[in-house]
């Protein structure tokens, strides 16, 4: 296998869900935790040494009803399988964006950055926006407004720990200059 490339990678779901803001628990036994999604490597091809594989599934699992009464089962509610079909020395991929079929809740996190933390998205759409399409809805706006446009000015508090820090490491420094010189004028012939 390809270095550092898993073949198998299983995705575990707590048992516990988020409901209108309050956590719930599964019903028994997938309260306790449970495989809901396998990502599968399968049928490898050799390219110069390296073993890449050529199909890629994803099974996505969920507790649903089962025939019985009171009876939930595991259910696979989605599966997708990436075939590659031809392979050469270049990568052309077009587009990374999801694909997106039905009105789904999306949890957008493009337009983050560490001074902007604010900006994780949450919206409803049938297709995968660009960034003008985003940056032009209320949720854009309303979620910009929370990120502070400068940085907040240093305080005359913190300034003055940093000057004392400064001043106190100046002091040790030129005290052990003076010491090393000290020590060395005892040790020399003449003194």
């Amino acid at each position: 296998m390809f270095p550092n490339l898993p073949l198998e990678v299983a995705f575990l779901h707590s048992g516990t869900i988020t409901v209108a803001g309050e956590k719930q628990s599964l019903p028994a036994p997938f309260n306790k935790g449970f495989t809901n999604a396998h990502l599968i490597s399968k049928s490898f091809t050799n390219i110069n040494g390296m073993s890449l594989p050529t199909q890629v599934s994803l099974r996505i699992s969920y507790p649903l009803p089962g025939n019985g009464e009171d009876m939930i089962v595991l259910a696979a509610i989605e599966q997708q399988i990436l075939n590659v079909t031809e392979v050469n020395n270049r990568i052309t991929i077009s587009n990374f964006a999801p694909q997106l079929h039905v009105l789904a809740s999306v949890r957008d996190k493009r337009f983050m950055t560490p001074s902007a933390p604010k900006l994780d998205l949450v919206y409803e759409s049938e297709k995968w926006l660009s960034d003008g399409e985003v940056q032009a809805m209320s949720v854009y706006a309303e979620r910009k407004k929370l990120v502070p446009t400068h940085r907040p000015a240093p305080t005359l508090k913190k300034m003055g720990v940093v000057l004392a820090t400064f001043v106190i490491v100046f002091l040790i420094a030129l005290l052990l200059a003076r010491r090393a010189r000290w020590a060395k004028g005892k040790t020399e012939p003449g003194y």
